[in-house]
C-alpha cells in the first residue's frame, strides 16, 4: 500500500516521464477519473492530538501484529 508521497510522486512520473504517454493517458484516466466511485488504500492514518493534527504512515507487519 503506497503512502501519499509515492502515491503522487507516481502520479508525476505519468504525467511526465512515462514512455508511453497514450497509455500513461489510460492509466491516468483510471486514477483520477471522477463520476464513478474510484478510490485507492493509501497507507495514511490522521490522529488528532492536543498539539495538532499528525499523519502517521509506513505501518509494518512483523510477527502477525
Amino acid at each position: 500500500m503506497p503512502t501519499i508521497y509515492h502515491f503522487t510522486e507516481y502520479l508525476k512520473y505519468l504525467k511526465n516521464d512515462y514512455q508511453d504517454r497514450d497509455e500513461a493517458e489510460i492509466i491516468l484516466d483510471d486514477i483520477l477519473k471522477t463520476g464513478d466511485y474510484r478510490g485507492e488504500w493509501l497507507d495514511a492514518k490522521f490522529e488528532k492530538r492536543k498539539n495538532g493534527l499528525y499523519l502517521l504512515s509506513d505501518h509494518r507487519i512483523e510477527n502477525s501484529n
